[in-house]
């Protein structure tokens, strides 16, 4: 019996980090454009030389463990939730073995309690993915505001870390908190450029993208970086008010797809609450279990489906 619990926490183990690994795909996106922001700083032709030594060293291969490591402590810088990664994995492992004898205690049967065990350990990833999500749209929505302040202050005579050190003292949170961050890794000795690159980074918006590029080849070629910000800054508003029209016409198909995602479970539930036992043979038969799976996958099909179909690029 040991033996077979073992499998099934190890097995749950794998399946989360695999899940992590899923979840990455959006840290590949960022680092791609960081990549292509960095490109171009360097392109500029004003950027250090790298040595002959440096350009032929191989790149150190880093393990699969750490990068979820990383990708780990990213999310939850990303998420401002100030715990450990340790800390976190140990609450996940917590959740999971909760999760399992809950569903031992519900159901009596080991290989019925691995799913018990799964659902609970998922909690804690979509709960930091929905946080760094809220959290990217909180920074998205100042960005804006962000623009025409640091346009101000230039046209005011302030060089560009004069402005960013006013836009800490006036911006709201979380913008704020990231910008004097970004004039604090400036003033510990991190060279602008890449101060600004990192602060990029770690946001992860295709607006701020912009921004940060401009504000590179600004200091690398000159010109007017307050007349180029207020170009963005009514690319920005115009792709905002596009976005608006678009959910507007798209609400009728996102209602659909909640509806479609609920209507199954609750009419299970309210067949359960009318007859348990003509609902029960769906728990009870392995039949009914392997259709109770195949609904579910087909659900999450249509889902993914009506999902892709809603979403439009601006």
């Amino acid at each position: 019996m040991w033996l077979l619990l073992i499998f099934i926490f190890t097995t749950a183990f794998i399946i989360f980090l695999w899940i992590s690994q899923f979840f990455s795909l959006e840290k590949r996106r960022i680092r791609n454009r960081m990549k292509g922001l960095t490109a171009l700083y360097h392109q500029a032709g004003h950027a250090e030389e790298v040595s002959e030594e440096k350009k032929e060293k191989p790149m150190p291969k880093v393990s699969f463990i750490q990068k979820l490591d990383d990708k780990l402590r990213n999310d939850l810088k990303l998420a401002n939730l100030p715990i450990k990664n340790r800390e976190f994995v140990l609450f996940q492992l917590l959740l999971l073995m909760t999760g399992f004898f809950l569903g031992w205690l519900l159901t009596q049967n080991l290989m019925r309690s691995f799913p018990f065990s799964f659902i609970f350990a998922s909690f804690p990833i979509l709960y930091v993915r929905l946080r760094k999500q809220k959290r990217k749209e909180r920074l998205e929505g100042q960005l804006v505001e962000m623009i025409q302040m640091v346009s101000n202050s230039l046209k005011a005579g302030y060089s560009l870390i004069q402005s960013l050190e006013v836009l800490s003292q006036e911006m709201a949170p979380p913008l704020s908190d990231e910008v004097t961050r970004l004039i604090q890794e400036m003033k510990l000795g991190l060279p602008v450029e890449e101060a600004l690159i990192q602060f990029s980074s770690r946001i992860g918006s295709k607006d701020l993208d912009m921004i940060i590029t401009a504000m590179l080849i600004q200091r690398q070629v000159g010109g007017n970086l307050a007349r180029i910000l207020d170009s963005i800054a009514e690319t920005i508003r115009e792709r905002t008010r596009i976005q608006g029209e678009i959910k507007t016409l798209t609400a009728q198909g996102r209602m659909s797809g909640f509806i479609f995602m609920l209507l199954p479970p609750g009419i299970g539930v309210i067949l359960y609450l009318v007859n348990p036992e003509y609902i029960s043979i769906l728990i009870k038969n392995p039949m009914g279990l392997f259709m109770l799976g195949i609904a579910f996958a087909s659900q999450l099909v249509g889902a993914v489906l009506i999902r892709r179909i809603v979403k439009i690029e601006v």
